[in-house]
């Protein structure tokens, strides 16, 4: 079916029938490896973009309470509650009721890092985001560390985010490779105030991880990434 015709479909009861359509092969072979244990149906991000966009200017409502079976759909409710125009408290609600969908990195990551609302509402949107990192669901940790790395490494909330990194200890490995993603970002935008996070504050996992990602970066240079390798932590103390 050619995307021209997708969005005359009554949604959402034709929603998956129009997804299956839009299936690559490849790209599910692909998608499988990267999100392995994962319901998912095969379709590219970038389409998934264009019909959340249209759902969002349609009954967007009748679908944001429906179920969700596959990756694909649960993507696109994230990705639909980006694009909504709506006041703020709204889209909290709304991601409130979705926090339990997600289930995988990428419904995570593309949801927080399309939530472009936040931008204007970081103040007010500190408060969800405590609340997501008090629970005990791996995903609904990360969706907040992501969150923040994606809208608040800016100077005024660098102090709150030394502290927040600071006494997050999680066995969960998604949350912790979002912490040291997070981390990694917070360095290359302030590294000397960053530091004092790699002195012990950290689980050795996340310490070497974070590291890994710095030196990874071209915005590092040479000789910090040469300082950053002799303070990795070899062996556990």
């Amino acid at each position: 079916m050619k995307l021209t015709a997708i969005f005359r479909i009554a949604m959402p009861s034709k929603l998956r029938e129009l997804l299956f359509s839009l299936r690559d092969e490849s790209y599910a072979a692909f998608s499988s490896r990267l999100v392995p244990k994962t319901n998912l149906i095969g379709v590219r991000v970038p389409l998934l973009h264009n019909l959340a966009k249209k759902i969002a200017k349609a009954d967007y409502e009748n679908y944001l309470h429906q179920p969700s079976f596959y990756l694909e759909e649960k993507l696109l409710k994230g990705l639909l509650v980006g694009y909504l125009k709506i006041d703020f408290s709204k889209t909290l609600d709304y991601l409130y009721a979705f926090l339990p969908e997600i289930d995988s990195w990428e419904v995570c990551d593309l949801t927080a890092s399309n939530l472009k609302i936040f931008k204007k509402n970081l103040y007010e949107g500190q408060a969800f985001i405590i609340d997501c990192l008090k629970q005990n669901e791996e995903f609904t940790i990360r969706f907040a560390l992501v969150l923040l790395l994606s809208y608040y490494i800016e100077e005024e909330y660098f102090p709150w985010l030394i502290e927040i990194v600071s006494k997050i200890k999680s066995e969960e490995y998604y949350v912790n490779m979002a912490l040291a993603w997070l981390i990694s970002i917070m360095y290359i935008k302030f590294p000397g105030r960053t530091l004092e996070l790699l002195d012990g504050r950290l689980t050795d996992f996340v310490h070497n991880k974070a590291i890994s990602k710095i030196t990874d970066s071209y915005r590092v240079s040479k000789e910090e990434k040469n300082f950053l390798r002799t303070i990795r932590i070899k062996q556990r103390r």
